[in-house]
């Protein structure tokens, strides 16, 4: 396998690339535009799905129930909300099922409890 020389760049892309389409060994093309090893190209990082129906359910947590019916029935809500909106019904709910829905909101609200080992 030769190694990519970059005089050759104007080739066809197929004859520095692989029959996987991975570069071959030696490749230079995007060297400058490339992040240092040990640094990230997005160092804040996106919020998770998880973060967001978090963030819903501290915001919806004081409104009443028809008020999440509502938000619930909306098709133009976001999906975070609306699934934030079905965990605080959930939590309302009598027996195990309430309680779980309960734990599960209060950990992804005011966290889990420290537990030492």
């Amino acid at each position: 396998m030769a190694l990519f020389n970059i005089d050759d760049y104007d080739k066809p892309e197929f004859e520095y690339r692989n029959s996987r389409g991975h570069f071959l060994p030696g490749n230079k093309i995007g060297v400058d535009t490339r992040f240092p090893p040990g640094t990230s190209g997005n160092p804040g990082g996106s919020r998770t799905t998880g973060a967001w129906i978090a963030e819903w359910m501290n915001i919806l947590c004081p409104e009443p129930s028809h008020v999440l019916l509502e938000i619930i029935e909306k098709d133009d809500e976001p999906v975070a909300k609306q699934i934030a909106a079905q965990r605080l019904l959930g939590a309302r709910r009598e027996g195990r099922d309430g309680r779980e829905e309960t734990a599960l909101v209060c950990d992804r609200t005011a966290g889990r409890p420290h537990v030492s080992v």
